[in-house]
């Protein structure tokens, strides 16, 4: 009996002593695994995003800019939106009247606009905090910019209003505006603000192509867009995602233990904190390992000849791309769905700048065409930024009446243009030889 007890004591001991190895010594790892991450993430922020205070511009903007939440609340939104469609995607410099309905909104929106516009134009860009990103979690309320998707409808459909009737200028402002707006979401480090701006270019796009004149500077802008910009803001904005799932996991308060009692039951919430103690070393662990597999995985997307990135065979064969989480990490099946969303966004970003490249071209073939008073028989720089393989085509009829501009060869993951959204084909055609430069305003 002695020696039962006794055996029962030596064993009780070695299972609290192992216990309390596993929490204090498998935290104290975990912790210094942690800290080289931790460092990296500070370095990340300070080096990618930089400390930027919300400025006076923001603050104003912020305001106006809730007039256009009630843009969705219109009776006559799927209306706006296909006539946006029809007269965008159209490739013919010709632009239909719009409906007496879309009239009536254009003139009693006209005088918020015309507020942001001024606000806008006339003093610094917003600019939007960013130190809420450095420990940012799920929970961290961020920013919400799809209210200024709505903005940009209603400039498109003010744009083409004023090409109708001759007054470019006018359209160059809100084309100005736009730009400004979407360059300082752009920089915000999140998905949903890189997706906010594909929105938005979708519908500065179109409105490039209808202009016989785009002033020079536009050119050096779009270029620079194509040249990283882009690609860079839309890689940090994925790697921002990995560090709010990071953040969280690391942090206990943001994260939904199983065992926590949903009613407050104090008995049970006390029991569940006792066990979070030796749970706690198993999640950080879990956290390291995401952090390690999930970088590997951003270096795995091209920074290059896009067009042969393919979304689906990325994620049949991923493992090939990058390593699977640790077959023992309690965020296996959240990251599996993560990853795919991320994976999933790509393709708009590389169909968008596809999509610039073609419009800076037929900037480019108008602009010789306007100085010329025909389509040139050739054009220089035909050659693709996007894709290593590929390049436009550039062809003019024999009777030189019809220009068209093609790519040589679809991307694996192009689809064709959706109905219900505003999208664009990868050729471009027009009989219209652009006028020359419009006159300045006296």
């Amino acid at each position: 009996m002695k020696n039962t007890t006794r055996l029962l004591i030596i064993l009780n001991i070695t299972l609290i002593s192992i216990a309390l190895l596993w929490v204090i010594g498998g935290n104290i790892y975990a912790q210094q695994q942690k800290q080289p991450i931790d460092q990296y993430r500070d370095n990340f922020f300070e080096k990618k995003i930089g400390i930027v205070k919300t400025n006076q511009s923001a603050l104003k903007l912020e305001k106006l800019r809730y007039t256009f939440i009630f843009f969705d609340n219109l009776n006559n939104r799927e209306a706006i939106k296909l006539y946006l469609e029809n007269q965008l995607e159209n490739q013919l410099k010709t632009i239909d009247i719009a409906p007496q309905k879309i009239h009536d909104i254009l003139t009693d929106f006209e005088p918020k606009v015309t507020a942001i516009r001024h606000q806008i134009l006339t003093i610094d860009p917003p600019q939007w905090d960013t130190e809420i990103y450095l420990n940012a979690t799920w929970e961290t309320p961020l920013p919400g910019f799809l209210s200024f998707a709505n903005l940009q409808q209603f400039l498109a459909l003010d744009s083409l209003d004023k090409i109708r009737s001759g007054q470019i200028q006018e359209v160059l402002d809100n084309l100005e505006l736009s730009w400004r707006i979407r360059e300082s979401i752009r920089k915000q480090p999140t998905l949903i603000a890189q997706l906010v701006s594909l929105i938005i270019d979708s519908y500065l796009i179109g409105l490039f192509r209808k202009l016989d004149y785009v002033p020079p500077e536009w050119q050096g802008r779009i270029n620079q867009l194509l040249n990283q910009d882009y690609y860079n803001s839309f890689l940090i904005s994925n790697e921002m995602e990995i560090w709010a799932a990071y953040n969280s996991l690391s942090n206990l308060s943001t994260f939904d233990f199983k065992l926590v009692n949903k009613d407050d039951n104090p008995s049970q919430n006390l029991f569940a904190q006792f066990i979070y103690l030796f749970h706690k070393p198993y999640l950080r662990f879990s956290v390291i390992d995401l952090f390690i597999k999930r970088h590997l995985f951003l270096q795995s997307i091209p920074n290059k000849n896009f067009c042969d990135f393919d979304p689906e065979k990325f994620q049949k064969y991923k493992n090939i791309y990058l390593q699977p989480l640790a077959s023992w990490s309690l965020v296996n099946s959240l990251d599996e769905e993560s990853i795919t969303s991320l994976t999933n966004q790509w393709p708009k970003l590389f169909r968008r700048l596809i999509d610039w490249e073609l419009t800076l071209k037929i900037i480019q073939v108008k602009e010789i065409a306007a100085k010329q008073g025909k389509w040139p028989e050739k054009v220089p720089g035909l050659e693709t930024s996007i894709c290593e393989d590929r390049q436009w085509i550039y062809k003019v009829s024999p009777d030189g009446k019809t220009m068209s501009i093609s790519y040589s060869k679809l991307p694996s993951w192009w689809q064709k243009p959706k109905i219900g959204k505003v999208d664009y084909p990868l050729t471009y055609s027009s009989q219209q030889i652009p006028r020359l430069k419009p006159k300045s305003k006296s």
